[in-house]
C-alpha cells in the first residue's frame, strides 16, 4: 500500500501572510500520511489488503498493536477524516468528521461522499476534485462544504490516494474547520472598512513612533499622502 505523498510537496504555495502556517500544516499532514502508510503496508502484508477492515478494526496476528494505533490516530484527529472506496463512497468515518458535520458511521456508509456534504451549487468543482483524487492525484484546497442540518462551513481539504500493486483501493479525506478564521478575516475587512470611511484622522504606528498606515482622513486633514 502507498500513498504518493511526495505530491505534497508539489502543492502550490498560496504566497500570503498564511504561508508559514500553511508550511507547518503541510509538513504535519506529510507526517501522518507517512505513519498511515507504514500501518496500511503493515496490514497488507497479513492478508489482502481490504480496506473494510480498518473501518471496523478487526485484525490478527503480530500487527494487532499497529490497528490499535491507527484507530486511535484515526479516531482522535481533531480533523474530519472519511475513508471512501474507489467508488468515492463512505467506508467509515471519524468523531471529527461527526462533529464537523453532523453524520455518524451508520447513516453516511455507503454513500457517495459529495451527496453527503457538497452544496448543490458547489458539485461542479466537488466532483472535478474527486475525479483527480481517484485519478491518483493529492489535492489540497479550501472549499466550501455543508452540514447535515444544511448549514456550511469553510474548510480545508486534503484528499490523497490509496495504492496497492499500483491499484487505487480507495482514498483518505481530511476535512480542517476554517470557520473561525474565516469570521477573523471578515471582521478584519469590516474594521478596515469603517477606518477608511471614518471622518477623523486614524493613524497607526509602531512602538519607536513611526507611521505604519492611515487612513484617507488623515491624508486630506494633514495634506500627506498615504505613502
Amino acid at each position: 500500500v502507498a500513498f504518493d505523498y511526495d505530491s505534497l510537496a508539489r502543492l502550490p504555495e498560496r504566497g500570503t501572510s498564511d504561508e508559514d502556517a500553511d508550511a507547518r500544516e503541510l509538513r504535519e499532514l506529510r507526517k501522518r500520511v507517512r505513519h498511515l502508510e507504514r500501518l496500511l503496508a503493515e496490514e497488507a502484508e497479513l492478508e489482502p489488503f481490504d480496506l473494510s477492515r480498518l473501518a471496523d478494526g478487526s485484525s490478527s496476528g503480530p500487527h494487532t498493536l499497529d490497528n490499535v494505533f491507527f484507530r486511535q490516530l484515526f479516531e482522535n484527529s481533531p480533523d474530519g477524516i472519511v475513508l471512501l472506496d474507489a467508488q468515492d463512497r463512505v467506508i467509515d468515518l471519524n468523531r471529527g468528521f461527526e462533529r464537523l458535520f453532523g453524520y455518524d458511521a451508520v447513516e453516511a456508509r455507503g454513500r457517495p461522499i459529495n451527496e453527503l456534504i457538497v452544496p448543490e451549487a458547489c458539485a461542479e468543482e466537488a466532483s472535478a476534485l474527486s475525479d483527480a483524487v481517484l485519478r491518483g492525484e493529492v489535492v489540497m484546497s479550501e472549499r466550501l462544504r455543508q452540514r447535515k442540518d444544511g448549514s456550511t462551513v469553510y474548510v480545508r481539504l486534503l484528499g490523497y490516494p490509496i495504492f496497492e500493486d499500483e491499484r487505487l483501493m480507495g482514498l483518505f479525506g481530511i476535512y480542517s474547520d476554517l470557520s473561525f478564521r474565516v469570521s477573523a478575516e471578515r471582521r478584519l475587512r469590516l474594521q478596515s472598512a469603517a477606518m477608511n470611511a471614518a471622518a477623523n484622522a486614524i493613524v497607526i504606528a509602531d512602538a519607536d513612533g513611526r507611521i505604519e498606515w492611515v487612513n484617507p482622513a488623515f491624508s486630506r486633514l494633514s495634506g500627506y499622502s498615504e505613502d
